[in-house]
């Protein structure tokens, strides 16, 4: 069995000052399941990492009409992947085709450049990659929260995390977290894969409460799996663990 962790999502209306001063406090980061997580306490003052990737989040999503965005995305692309067909083949593809409606659906292709590249860079971060991977972010940020729900809804995410990382994070109950991607979560409580874990490794089952005003999207048609926002900051209400798992 994993271990449990409630968490409710921070409401975006929050003045960004006010969200700096309550969550400027010490960073925990882990790169787990290929996501990146920022676990701060919540008695602590001073500048963070945990705002620093909020604001640039908030940097990355601002439009720039007059910038040359989608130029800097295919040059970076096919830099990256000049000796890789297939994906040569999905950036003409993106090229021709794209359009801001199919964000989503381009991050969920597996195969595809778009969601490895944003991934690479998130777990640094690397501003200057994410810089010029603004063309999408934008589309997809935007494609995320137009979406518009009348009721709230309790999704989970299931990863593998190192120990300390678990401790640090059961440590910093009431305080607060922020997956650095956007995040790919499940209606639907599935465990992570029952094999063999390392051990230095945790299982971890993330709960998440989203109130009605909170963004998210549906993935292709499939009500049970939704995509959240880049950074979305979440309060950390309520560590649970067995015997089990340590």
């Amino acid at each position: 069995h994993p271990k449990v962790v409630l968490i409710q999502v921070i409401d975006p209306s929050m003045k960004a000052s006010d969200l700096h001063r309550q969550l400027a406090k010490d960073l925990i980061a882990t790169n787990g399941d290929l996501v990146n997580i920022f676990s701060i306490s919540a008695n602590n003052s001073g500048a963070s990492p945990f705002a620093f990737v909020q604001v640039l989040k908030e940097i990355l999503v601002e439009t720039e009409e007059h910038m040359n965005l989608r130029e800097d995305l295919l040059e970076l692309a096919r830099q990256a992947y000049a000796t890789n067909p297939l994906q040569m083949k999905l950036i003409d593809e993106f090229d021709s085709q794209y359009q801001a409606n199919q964000a989503i659906q381009w991050y969920t292709r597996s195969e595809a450049f778009l969601s490895k590249m944003l991934a690479r860079a998130s777990r640094v971060p690397d501003p200057d990659i994410l810089f010029k991977l603004r063309y999408f972010i934008q589309d997809l940020h935007g494609q995320i929260r137009s979406q518009t729900y009348s009721t709230g809804v309790t999704v989970y995410r299931p990863m593998h995390l190192p120990k300390k990382i678990v401790e640090e994070i059961q440590r910093h109950q009431d305080g607060f977290l922020c997956f650095n991607q956007f995040l790919i979560v499940n209606k639907n409580q599935e465990h992570s894969s029952a094999s063999t874990v390392k051990s230095e490794y945790r299982r971890i089952l993330f709960q998440m409460e989203l109130g009605n005003t909170i963004p998210r999207a549906e993935i292709g048609g499939n009500s049970n799996q939704l995509v959240l926002p880049l950074c979305t900051p979440f309060k950390i209400v309520k560590v649970e663990s067995n015997a089990e798992d340590g």
